[in-house]
């Protein structure tokens, strides 16, 4: 196997490995030895992995469709939205209701108090913050269940207008 032909499967296959020692490390266990060897052993099942992932993407088009309606964009925008969507509910619900950094707790406050800093644009405060929480009668876990969506609508429109321009394969690999 040439190392050339594979070098970005490889370097998928590291970073993925470096992001997993470091979630290992921190959230399991502090055991080094533990942490690196099961750090291997999912680099080379990332390496594996990363070699389908790569064989299926080379199928697919290449340039920009030429029968682009609009119910194939919402498709497409649909499609993105809500794999976009499943994911991040993934992750709202294991660490369900989430957290703030400091910052987030100042825009909070801020809402709570109703007197606004110029440290966020107002806008900012009051679509991320206030809404969700005007809409739910000052339910916290909406913060962030509503910035999901918010996540999940921005991905499903930039996935959109990659594919318009440039295919459903860019739309995949931006959207991975």
């Amino acid at each position: 196997m040439k190392i050339k032909t594979h070098i970005g499967e490889l370097i998928l296959s590291i970073y993925l490995s470096i992001v997993t020692f470091a979630f290992l490390y921190v959230n399991v266990s502090v055991n080094l030895l533990k942490v690196c060897l099961i750090t291997l052993v999912l680099g080379c099942l990332y390496f594996i992995l990363s070699i389908y992932l790569f064989r299926f993407l080379k199928k697919i088009e290449f340039a920009a469709p030429a029968d682009i309606s609009s119910s194939k964009l919402i498709r497409i925008f649909v499609i993105f939205f809500f794999a976009t969507l499943a994911v991040m509910l993934v992750w709202y619900i294991t660490y369900f209701p989430g957290c703030f950094g400091s910052d987030s707790l100042a825009q909070y406050e801020q809402v709570l108090k109703h007197t606004y800093s110029d440290w966020h644009p107002a806008w900012h405060t009051l679509l991320f913050f206030a809404l969700p929480l005007k809409l739910t009668g000052g339910a916290s876990w909406s913060i962030i269940l509503f910035q999901i969506i918010y996540f999940s609508v921005t991905t499903g429109y930039i996935c959109m207008v990659i594919y318009r321009y440039s295919g459903i394969r860019f739309a995949l690999i931006s959207f991975i």
